[in-house]
């Protein structure tokens, strides 16, 4: 089960709002959810790395955010890369939030197979 960890939100001028959520998915696995919502569009991007921050994954449902969220999972780690793309809703209300946070464990588990020495 993951801890509850820590979200921030800001309201922009043209009333943009950011959201990050970020929480304690394992003992060695941190998973991070980035939102960007304004009044033209909801992007929303996510990803996981290890403690390490020598593996991130890569969840998202929107190119732009895409691009958003890997620049700010450059910035966490600096070894090995590998993005996971996904076509799933990163819905921000309640009851899709379970669902969401269930679908993507599944798939941070079958990555995280792959690379055992990682994690």
């Amino acid at each position: 089960m993951a801890n509850i960890g820590h979200d921030f939100h800001l309201l922009l001028p043209d009333q943009s709002q950011i959201s990050f959520h970020s929480f304690k998915f394992s003992e060695n696995v941190t998973f991070i959810w980035f939102g960007v919502k304004s009044q033209l569009d909801h992007l929303s991007s996510a990803f996981c790395c290890s403690n390490d921050s020598s593996i991130g994954l890569q969840i998202s449902d929107n190119p732009l955010c895409d691009k958003i969220a890997q620049n700010m999972a450059q910035k966490l780690k600096n070894n090995k890369q590998i993005f996971v793309s996904s076509d799933m809703d990163l819905d921000d209300h309640g009851k899709d939030n379970q669902l969401i946070e269930q679908l993507i464990r599944v798939r941070i588990f079958e990555e995280m197979k792959k690379f055992p020495e990682k994690f």
